[in-house]
């Protein structure tokens, strides 16, 4: 029995499709590699350009990516990407408060001598 991978997901703004775009480079082989994370598409063209749009939920791109003689790399990824400076923030930010509060203790203790 023979897998089938499907990529269908979220398509957020009417009009026309992101779908369009990646599959306009993949019917005209002009991809040189794909890179799937998450809902996001990367693709590396032949001629050094690189493209990054949303994966369509409109298409199933999975064919046409076979068919196109890309190399394709599916990266899991979290679909909730951060900011990695808000990533770095919220992880230093208990350490903080937690310097404020012994600061706070600090001077409340040396107020009341």
């Amino acid at each position: 029995m023979k897998g089938v991978l499907r990529l269908i997901l979220i398509h957020e703004t009417p009009g026309r499709s992101p779908a369009s775009g990646i599959v306009d480079r993949l019917h005209h082989h002009d991809v040189k590699r794909a890179t799937i994370v998450a809902t996001t598409i990367t693709l590396e063209l032949k001629d050094g350009t690189t493209l990054r749009e949303r994966m369509p939920a409109d298409r199933d791109v999975w064919p046409l990516l076979q068919n196109s003689g890309a190399d394709v790399a599916i990266v899991r990824g979290d679909v909730n990407q951060q900011d990695p400076l808000v990533a770095m923030l919220l992880q230093a930010l208990p350490l903080i408060l937690m310097g404020l509060l012994v600061m706070f203790i600090v001077r409340r203790a040396q107020s009341s001598r």
